[in-house]
């Protein structure tokens, strides 16, 4: 299994960091085993979802990604410990936070580069409530509020 810094960095040089949405497909895709454009019949038409990745290795994924314990990548993706320990599938509800998460990774890593984006979301930031990003992205809202700041960030704007 690639480390997920290295695959982050090889989708970069392969699109560009100008191709953000190529980009987040790419990582996905390898973070998963699913292509990004099965998403919406994954997610909506409750098609099954192919078991070619498991639960614990998507975890583990974003847990270096984001330079975090494997407990916390797991609560980004809605799900206890024990629930990866019972159970290594994947789930819509993973899918959907897995995306989420890797396309707002994808457009900081693109700005300030890899290292510099796993830094940045563990680091309090004033415009967040002096809260770290990676802290809010466990639910829609803090996600939000996330890609506000990286959208203000990336058009320049001082927050």
């Amino acid at each position: 299994m690639d480390n997920a810094l290295n695959i982050v960095e090889r989708a970069m040089a392969d699109n560009g960091p100008e191709s953000a949405t190529r980009i987040t497909n790419q990582v996905f895709h390898d973070f998963t085993g699913i292509d990004s454009y099965d998403l919406p019949d994954l997610l909506l038409s409750g098609k099954e979802i192919p078991k070619l990745r498991g639960a614990k290795q998507l975890r583990d994924q974003l847990a270096t990604l984001l330079d975090c314990r494997r407990a916390d990548a797991g609560a980004l993706l809605g799900a206890s410990e024990s629930r990866f320990s019972r159970n290594d599938y994947l789930d819509r509800e993973m899918l959907d936070r897995a995306h989420a998460i890797i396309d707002t990774y994808v457009h900081v890593a693109a700005a300030i580069h890899t290292p510099n984006a796993t830094r940045w979301f563990n680091a309090p930031h004033p415009a967040l409530d002096n809260q770290a990003p990676n802290q809010l992205l466990r639910t829609q809202y803090g996600r939000n509020l996330v890609n506000d700041l990286v959208s203000a960030l990336l058009a320049g704007i001082y927050v």
